[in-house]
């Protein structure tokens, strides 16, 4: 099985989009070296967003509209996980929206939501209302036709699937996806944890998976060896037949392809080490 599906997400380029590179030039050149799925991640798209990080729709539509074997989806910082937010009529969530369906080309529009501002405190005595406010959420933009993905982050992990666990109740199981990372466990329990989890999910909700690695107290520049154990990711991934995308999400530097380039290669020599100790039946 072939677990190459490569994917990028926008900032990967900052560092570039900061120097003045465009990121039509950008995605040109990453889509050229074969990069199949595209996360357009809010505050790194360069010419497609304001100063204060607002999508233009058409430059938008005309970055992505080449590119109709490409699979893009918008990305960006909301707070799902707070109980008392209001998503209807939110109109932060309406401008995700409209990125997702501007960025999509032949297939279904995709927004991905992470949620850097909800505290643990808080989410840990509010599950409940946070799931019912939640599925108001889910509801509103699943029923326009939008892909929805949801990315655990700086929350434990415990309280996050505590929520989605609500939501299952809710009947809502299929209404919705999981962005996969191991690497923010690193930043919101300890990187270990992340087999575990990963050992539960049905990979079948899970929409794509971000590669990055932390080491020393910071996210890193490449992809190697460091707090989360990819060749065992790797492995189970195999091994529970995952055929979805795998998005790098490296931290950005001047030396963004050659590190690309260096992270891909350490990424498929683990897939080839486990397709050696594991053959296909």
């Amino acid at each position: 099985m072939d677990l190459a599906v490569k994917g990028i997400v926008s900032n990967c380029f900052s560092h570039q989009l900061q120097a003045g590179q465009t990121l039509e030039d950008l995605i040109r050149r990453a889509i050229s070296k074969g990069y199949s799925t595209v996360e357009l991640r809010q505050t790194c798209m360069g010419e497609c967003e304001s100063q204060e990080h607002v999508v233009d729709p058409i430059a938008l539509k005309r970055l992505c509209e080449p590119y109709t074997d490409v699979d893009f989806d918008y990305a960006m910082n909301y707070p799902f996980l707070s109980a008392g937010h209001e998503h209807l009529g939110d109109e932060y969530l309406e401008a995700g929206i409209r990125a997702a369906f501007s960025s999509k080309t032949s297939y279904r529009p995709h927004l991905r939501l992470v949620d850097l501002s909800t505290s643990n405190e808080a989410l840990d005595e509010a599950i409940k209302p946070t799931s019912r406010n939640l599925a108001e959420l889910v509801k509103a933009v699943t029923q326009r036709g939008v892909r929805l993905s949801l990315e655990h982050s700086r929350q434990r992990w415990e309280l996050f699937s505590s929520v989605c666990n609500e939501l299952d109740v809710l009947n809502l199981t299929r209404d919705y996806e999981l962005c996969f990372d191991p690497a923010n466990f690193c930043t919101s329990d300890i990187g270990s944890k992340s087999l575990e989890a990963l050992t539960a999910l049905d990979l079948n909700y899970v929409s794509m998976i971000h590669l990055k690695q932390f080491n020393g107290g910071a996210y890193l520049e490449v992809l190697e060896d460091g707090h989360i154990d990819w060749k065992s990711c790797a492995g189970l991934l195999r091994e529970k037949q995952y055929a979805g995308p795998f998005l790098f999400e490296i931290i950005s530097s001047n030396q963004v392809w050659d590190r690309l380039d260096e992270s891909l290669e350490y990424w498929t020599g683990l897939q080839r080490e486990n397709q050696r100790n594991c053959p296909d039946p």
